[in-house]
């Protein structure tokens, strides 16, 4: 009757040991990059911070010439659309005084902003350093146009809610010295047609482009203006 071999069974043993460590390895492994998958970053780098206010304020002129395009075309400033079937949501930017429904009947996208018959502007989508970004005609902003706090001193801007690092970098690169804190609630409403006054923005007086710190909202703000009234 064959005896067992003490040797061939410590090498089982360790074979077994080797396999088990690796499976706890293995594992330990994909746990830390699942949560690294779910967990966003709350700060960027300053390098990051710079490319996207560079981004971010070059795609405002972009869409402030698109803008000025419509209007040149002949549209009306409360027909300008912001629509496109790239927002989460494309129906919150559905003008009421000329619908996509309406615009694709007709096969007449003239006033939209992001159609190559109308503005010419390519969408995109918020970069890095961006929560969200919201074309608005509810602030005036001051000391851009017409002041009157009601709908005629209304101005349609874009405005970015940003990490602060971002705000930093907007300021630095428009000559702004510091970010300066705006008492009102900035209003996020978005363009749909109507001119509707809700807030006049004080804390960057004289300036058509800036970043704000919304103390209300308690978040960053940066606004440039497409069409001063």
């Amino acid at each position: 009757m064959p005896r067992n071999n003490p040797a061939t069974a410590g090498e089982r043993g360790n074979v077994f040991l080797m396999v088990l460590i690796g499976i706890v390895l293995f594992s330990a492994l994909m746990f830390t990059f699942s949560r690294g998958m779910n967990e966003s970053p709350t700060n960027i780098s300053e390098r990051q911070a710079k490319l996207t206010s560079s981004d971010i304020l070059s795609y405002a002129q972009q869409i402030e010439r698109g803008v000025a395009r419509l209007l040149r075309q002949g549209c009306s400033q409360d027909d300008i659309s912001f629509y496109s079937p790239q927002w989460g949501t494309p129906a919150d930017y559905d003008n009421a005084n000329n619908t996509f429904a309406a615009a694709d009947a007709a096969s007449d996208f003239s006033c939209f902003v992001f159609y190559p018959d109308g503005g010419r502007v390519s969408f995109k989508r918020s970069p890095e350093g961006v929560n969200a970004t919201v074309f608005s005609a509810a602030n005036t902003i001051g000391g851009a146009g017409d002041d009157t706090a009601d709908e005629t001193g209304t101005d349609l801007v874009v405005i970015y809610d940003v990490d602060s690092q971002v705000c930093t970098a907007v300021n630095n690169a428009l000559g702004i010295a510091s970010t300066a804190e705006e008492p009102g609630t900035l209003s996020l409403t978005p363009f749909t047609g109507s001119f509707a006054y809700s807030d006049t923005v004080t804390g960057a007086p004289d300036k058509a482009a800036a970043c704000v710190s919304d103390t209300e909202k308690g978040s960053s703000f940066v606004y440039s203006v497409l069409y001063s009234r």
